[in-house]
């Protein structure tokens, strides 16, 4: 059984080579059988009389993928949805092995960044994972400066990336994301020196918005909330004290206790009803457009910011009267 399970790594390998590639591969196994299966097989597999293609072509490569661990994940969830500053959140998931063979205690890899910068690592090992069994994960992330993050979370770590080369035993790794806005009601946290915070902020907006835009229901409601969050520190003047910034101030505190509020509605809105789920798309896309021009030049953030704001503040105001 063990061989056969090689030979079904090396036929995922032989699927992805160039035929050039595999002509080398054929002329040198030509030559030292015994050593090519040595190496491309780590001695698992007997040596076989004729071409490498006569045992490793296979009519149907989703057939040998099936016999190849994988785990794959939903979306993430994070509880609370928008953290306060400081304040523990815990990812929540669900994993899956769509195969038809076990997948072997495995490990998987959560990662937290702020802009490019990695600010969270964990580790967390998994149990084996049967044929098409599905299991929940869970992981507890400390608590984080007020910003807009992003989590990656590297299901079966210890696999390869799907085409790039012959797989272990392990199988394949798979990857899943989410977006975590953290500020919440505590705007006291800010950054001394705020330009790229505020520059970060607004795409984060941006993105926000554009999956509420492409989400339904309540989705859609906790993507605005984490949008109207992730505004709040694009609009942060760090704490200077101007008549400027005083306005910003208070711009961002309204935008954020309209973020709460947006989230107290979750679940208390039937988005079924007739024209609510119309009308709420229209204010989404009414704040996408506001706040396009300033993903473009961040210049135009101070000048524009509160009319980015009543856009996007607008949003459930007509469509489900809050």
């Amino acid at each position: 059984m063990a061989e056969q399970d090689a030979i079904q790594r090396m036929q995922i390998w032989w699927g992805v080579l160039d035929p050039t590639t595999k002509a080398m591969f054929e002329q040198l196994y030509e030559r030292d059988r015994e050593g090519v299966l040595a190496v491309v097989s780590g001695g698992e597999v007997a040596v076989r009389d004729g071409t490498l293609a006569s045992f490793l072509d296979v009519a149907d490569m989703f057939d040998a993928l099936d016999n190849i661990p994988t785990v794959q994940g939903d979306a993430p969830t994070s509880d609370p949805a928008s953290p306060t500053a400081g304040q523990p959140f815990q990812l929540s998931w669900n994993e899956t092995n769509p195969r038809k063979v076990e997948c072997p205690a495995y490990t998987d890899l959560i990662q937290v960044f702020r802009d490019a910068d990695s600010v969270f690592e964990l580790s967390i090992d998994r149990p084996a994972l049967a044929a098409g069994e599905t299991a929940q994960a869970s992981a507890q992330v400390t608590g984080l400066p007020f910003g807009a993050y992003v989590v990656y979370i590297t299901l079966n770590s210890g696999g390869i990336d799907s085409g790039a080369g012959q797989p272990t035993v392990q199988g394949f790794k798979s990857y899943n994301n989410m977006q975590v806005g953290v500020g919440g009601a505590d705007v006291t946290g800010r950054p001394d020196s705020p330009d790229e915070a505020n520059l970060v902020n607004v795409n984060a907006a941006y993105q926000q918005l554009y999956d509420a835009y492409n989400s339904r229901g309540d989705d859609a409601l906790r993507a605005v909330a984490q949008a109207l969050y992730a505004f709040a520190g694009a609009v942060d003047p760090g704490g200077v004290v101007n008549d400027q910034d005083d306005y910003l101030n208070d711009l961002m505190a309204q935008t954020v206790q309209r973020a709460q509020r947006l989230e107290g509605a979750v679940g208390n809105f039937n988005f079924g009803a007739e024209g609510v789920q119309t009308a709420f798309e229209e204010e989404v896309m009414a704040a996408l457009q506001a706040i396009y021009p300033v993903t473009i030049d961040s210049r135009r953030l101070r000048e524009s910011a509160g009319e980015i704001q009543q856009a996007i503040v607008a949003i459930g105001g007509n469509s489900i009267r809050l």
